[in-house]
């Protein structure tokens, strides 16, 4: 007599339905073949490390010496800074995202295993990132989801300067890779997951309604992402970023109260790793002004994108996104119609 159990395979998807074929008066063993579900992060603009070569870098938020040196030197002005993310005039094919490098990777080296480089971590900033990719990959949730599914993280890292629909088709690309590479491994994958934030989100929709990258796409959690554009965009186009708070005043009384903090401020010194003076990475890079901010996000297809569409509404429903106040005290609000037509390509101030 056959004392063997009999062993059934079924897919985790099956378990939503009567499970069929059994054999009575013998042991039965339910085997559920474990799929692999990938977790594909997008990050927001200026959360990707680029580069014009691998050994070339523009952008790095993780190197807070280079990103200073590069770009929050006081003498560095919106020529120059043009001149490294953009060039004379902007070509998408200028910057390219920067793999792992032995820099970066001592950025994270005691925070997880570096082969994780392998899935794209690396092409993403640490610093801004690392928290959600650690999350993500650790998964303090329900525990038992792990039992019908694997849930590696990848990161798509893109240039940010191009254009949104650049990007969603080369996210539509990866993810054909990622699943391919599962499926290549004798793994069972079919579908990812993709968690995006801000203008992530839009290449995420880039990709899965203008590039075919839905029927790979199990699901999207979008965090802020401006579906219809952010009124900060224009803002800032205008009025330039703010330096923060915390730098000290220049006035004279400061150099008798703290000598030192305010010549480290004037050359912008490094200390414990962090860059008296700096501030935030935005203010100082993209410009405090409304000039510097242009020359910069004016020649970028992927900035001009966050600016509201004729679909913007604030949270009261709101469709003018630009309220202006004359000198005679009248209110006036815009777009009436196209912001387009209305705002951005208008000559009056």
């Amino acid at each position: 007599m056959n004392n063997a159990p009999f062993i059934k395979e079924v897919a985790s998807k099956d378990l939503l339905k009567a499970t069929e074929g059994f054999e009575t008066e013998k042991q039965n063993r339910l085997v559920i073949e474990r799929e692999v579900l990938p977790i594909v992060f997008v990050p927001g603009i200026m959360g990707s490390r680029l580069g014009r070569t691998q050994k070339d870098k523009v952008w790095d938020p993780d190197s807070a010496w280079f990103m200073f040196t590069t770009y929050g030197r006081r003498k560095t002005n919106a020529e120059a800074k043009k001149a490294q993310l953009i060039g004379r005039e902007f070509n998408q094919g200028h910057l390219q995202v920067l793999n792992d490098d032995a820099e970066h990777k001592a950025v994270f080296a005691n925070e997880i295993d570096t082969t994780r480089g392998e899935c794209g971590w690396g092409g993403v900033s640490w610093n801004s990132y690392g928290e959600i990719l650690k999350a993500l990959q650790e998964r303090e949730w329900d525990q038992s989801f792990n039992l019908f599914y694997e849930l590696p993280v990848h990161a798509f890292g893109y240039n940010w300067t191009a254009s949104n629909g650049m990007a969603g088709e080369q996210l539509a690309a990866y993810i054909e890779q990622v699943v391919k590479g599962y499926t290549d491994g004798g793994r069972k994958c079919t579908k990812v997951l993709l968690v995006t934030h801000s203008m992530g989100g839009l290449v995420a929709r880039s990709a899965c309604l203008l590039h075919g990258a839905k029927d790979n796409v199990l699901g999207v959690i979008h965090d802020v992402q401006p579906a219809n554009g952010s009124p900060a965009a224009y803002w800032r186009m205008k009025g330039g970023f703010e330096r923060p708070h915390t730098i000290p005043n220049l006035d004279f009384i400061q150099w008798f109260r703290n000598p030192v903090k305010m010549f480290n401020h004037l050359q912008g010194k490094l200390v414990n790793n962090e860059i008296l003076g700096v501030g935030h990475i935005a203010a100082w890079v993209l410009g405090t002004d409304g000039e510097e901010v242009t020359a910069l996000l004016g020649n970028m297809p992927g900035g001009l994108e966050l600016l509201p569409n004729k679909q913007y509404k604030n949270n009261n429903g709101w469709e003018r996104l630009l309220e202006l106040l004359d000198s005679a005290g009248n209110m006036a609000a815009l777009p009436k119609i196209n912001p387009y037509e209305e705002i951005y390509r208008s000559d009056k101030d």
